[in-house]
């Protein structure tokens, strides 16, 4: 079966399921969209920080293994038992599947012109063009295109990432020994996806990586922590257990 088969399979069965549950759903799942070149390590640690926090999440990756018909058992994951949070890497061949959601955050982690093509970029656009009012998208303002894809949203909450000194997150002090040691920095104030307002701080966190791109991960991931109003603790702590090489460590 093709990939594109398998795609539609998951469609037509999701609208059929979606019809049931429809206001559970959008009542008790929060659904994140990740997308860009460091989308995969990024939606590992997100996991990984949502986890530590006791939140049951489930992970939609461009892995064709999950996303066929054969294992539509996923959708009963999310509906029937407790998942929390759905973390969907959003890419061209999955862009009829995520119009079946509508996203409470978008995450974009692309660093630099790192697009494959105008289609992708489009992909990416499209994402942050669905998200309504109240609702939260994550870009990084490293990103010289990162502001393109909000241009036609005036009702989503944006918050910046990235090691420029205009983003709303940043990285300050940043040393690199045996770790990547940094202070994460919130310059401006958030509002969170439960309407929490949270203030300017400051809080410093060690990287078990050497890899200076590991940086924006981490930053897209702590965006999405504080998005979530998870505490900066266990942010701390969490971020401190994840091995960059070896993945999450929590099961």
């Amino acid at each position: 079966m093709s990939n594109d088969k398998k795609v539609g399979n998951i469609v037509s069965k999701l609208k059929e399921t979606k019809e049931d549950y429809h206001n559970f759903i959008y009542e008790n799942v929060l659904f994140i969209g990740v997308t860009g070149i460091q989308s995969k390590m990024t939606i590992s640690l997100i996991e990984h920080i949502l986890k530590y926090a006791g939140l049951k999440t489930k992970i939609l990756q461009a892995n064709f293994n999950d996303l066929n018909a054969e294992n539509i058992d996923i959708i009963d994951d999310i509906f029937k038992n407790g998942v929390d949070i759905v973390i969907i890497e959003v890419f061209p061949k999955i862009l009829d599947f995520i119009y079946n959601f509508k996203f409470d955050i978008a995450v974009h982690t692309s660093i630099g012109n790192s697009y494959p093509d105008i289609d992708f970029f489009k992909i990416q656009k499209e994402l942050f063009c669905k998200l309504d009012r109240g609702k939260i998208a994550i870009i990084n303002i490293d990103d010289n295109n990162a502001l393109k894809l909000i241009e036609d949203n005036n009702s989503a909450l944006v918050v910046t990432y990235g090691l420029n000194n205009k983003a709303s997150l940043t990285a300050s002090s940043i040393s690199i020994t045996d770790y990547i040691n940094l202070v994460v920095c919130l310059q401006r104030s958030l509002t969170t996806i439960q309407g929490v307002d949270i203030g300017t701080l400051e809080f410093p966190i060690t990287l078990k990586s050497l890899a200076e791109n590991n940086i924006y991960s981490a930053l897209a991931s702590i965006a999405v922590a504080l998005s979530l109003n998870v505490d900066i603790e266990i942010i701390k702590k969490s971020i401190a257990l994840f091995d960059f090489n070896l993945k999450s460590t929590i099961k």
